[in-house]
């Protein structure tokens, strides 16, 4: 039996493809940067408003969202 390859799509198969896809891919971005977003502006209010003794563990949970949320934005910039 031959084997069929995979690789041997057609360009503009691939480009429209792609063209189907962007809309979704934007939206999953777009949802995903809105969610990093959210933990930071979360973490660094439960930060202001919590008791001395946890003000620690939400300064970390908060520098951890900063950085992913660069870290996503370099990606996707």
């Amino acid at each position: 039996m031959p084997e069929v390859s995979q690789n041997n799509t057609d360009p503009s198969k691939a480009e429209k493809d792609r063209a189907l896809l962007q809309p979704m891919i934007d939206a999953f971005v777009a949802s995903a940067r809105h969610t990093l977003e959210y933990n930071v502006t979360k973490y660094s209010i439960k930060r202001h408003e919590s008791l001395f003794c946890i003000k620690s563990y939400y300064r970390k949970k908060l520098y951890k969202a900063i950085v992913e949320l660069r870290e996503f934005n370099k990606q996707n910039s």
